[in-house]
């Protein structure tokens, strides 16, 4: 019982930071200022949508959706 309680615990914490990073990378792709960028943002590491399926739900050939991601990314600013 003991031994269930612990992992109880330890599950519970993990479930708390995993939701802390999620809320920081909202956070950071909030203040992206291109909308188009957010979008690919929020797709990807919000949602976890494959690349390909990114592409296809916006209609985007893939190297623009890559083209948009690498300049998404350049936006940003991860605080340290």
């Amino acid at each position: 019982m003991v031994k269930l309680l612990a992992i109880e615990e330890e599950i519970l914490d993990d479930t708390e930071k995993l939701t802390e990073m999620m809320r920081s990378i909202q956070r950071a792709i909030n203040d992206v200022p291109d909308s188009s960028c957010r979008l690919v943002l929020e797709m990807r590491y919000l949602t976890f949508m494959k690349w390909e399926d990114i592409s296809s739900e916006l209609g985007w050939a893939s190297n623009h959706v890559f083209y948009i991601h690498r300049n998404a990314l350049r936006m940003i600013r991860v605080p340290f």
